[in-house]
């Protein structure tokens, strides 16, 4: 490979990470926005108001399953963005 390959290659790489960068700053912004209405969604589930709202509507959205889901599945993404965080800090190139 010669040094003009070696240098569009190198240059194609910057580019894609910076685009991967840019759009991950955006999601994780939104992610972290976000929070607030989960933990809105945690303080409302198992309260008074939650059960008379599960008595007037038949609404699966009132079910515990679509917020426990949604719990787990918000740890275990923090979770993952630790893991690679470490990851990053500590230089490891897996």
């Amino acid at each position: 490979m010669d040094a003009l390959e070696r240098v569009k290659r190198m240059q194609g790489k910057l580019t894609q990470a910076q685009k991967t960068l840019d759009n991950f700053e955006n999601y994780l912004k939104k992610f972290e926005s976000e929070q607030t209405n989960i933990h809105s969604l945690i303080d409302y589930y198992g309260q008074d108001e939650w059960h008379q709202d599960r008595q007037i509507f038949n609404d699966p959205v009132l079910g515990e399953d679509p917020v426990n889901d949604l719990l787990i599945d918000n740890h275990q993404l923090t979770i993952k963005m630790l893991e690679i965080a470490t990851k990053i800090i500590k230089n490891n190139r897996e």
